[in-house]
């Protein structure tokens, strides 16, 4: 039988208890050889290119907003931002673990403390944003519903919300330069031609809830 030990340079400590009892300078040696006879260079560097890869991956924000109408008025909220007190529909960020519809029906609550139920996709929306103060660059992918209002609870706003308040068109179009972004009224121009989608669009697979 051939004699494994004989593959390996004088210093390679071949138990595990003489590579314990060894020196520093001849781990360190160790280690290097076992590298270098394990793995390719190439490998190497590809190894580190791919890591890097993944973690510079550009990713949008997603994001929700109900449009709700009522009397010819549109359930807006005043909230507070780094660019100072902005209008905007009820929206946030999609969270871990729920589908579009109930981040939708979550935001919609946490920050008018209005039931919603929604019933239809006005459209997505994709845009970019650059904070003037912060320089932050963020872009959004929105997705934008429709549906019907329910009841008003009496619980606290989202931290950030000041009030909730029904605005006329005209009122919020006045109050254009006060847009937390230009989608506020992009989407509600959408939902006024008429814009609407089945939300038999939207699927959710289990494993996200």
């Amino acid at each position: 039988m051939r004699d494994k030990r004989r593959q390996f340079p004088p210093f390679y400590p071949v138990r595990a208890a003489d590579y314990k009892k060894s020196p520093p300078e001849m781990r360190r040696a160790t280690r290097k050889y076992i590298d270098r006879r394990h793995k390719r260079p190439w490998q190497s560097k590809m190894s580190d290119l791919l890591r890097k890869a993944m973690s510079t991956i550009w990713k949008p924000s997603v994001t929700v907003a109900a449009i709700i109408e009522r009397n010819k008025r549109f359930l807006m909220v005043e909230e507070e931002t780094n660019e100072g007190i902005r209008i905007n529909q009820p929206a946030g960020h999609l969270d871990p673990n729920e589908s579009l519809e109930q981040a939708v029906i979550r935001e919609t609550l946490e920050e008018t403390a209005h039931d919603f139920t929604p019933t239809a996709l006005i459209g997505t929306y994709l845009s970019r944003y650059t904070s003037p103060k912060t320089g932050e660059d963020v872009t959004y992918l929105r997705f934008a519903f429709t549906g019907e209002v329910g009841q008003q609870h009496d619980r606290a706003l989202d931290t950030g919300i000041l009030r909730s308040m029904w605005m006329s068109y005209n009122e919020i179009l006045n109050a254009e330069h006060l847009h937390r972004s230009p989608l506020v009224l992009q989407c509600i121009d959408d939902y006024l031609r008429g814009k609407r989608a089945p939300l038999s669009l939207l699927f959710t697979h289990p494993s996200v809830l």
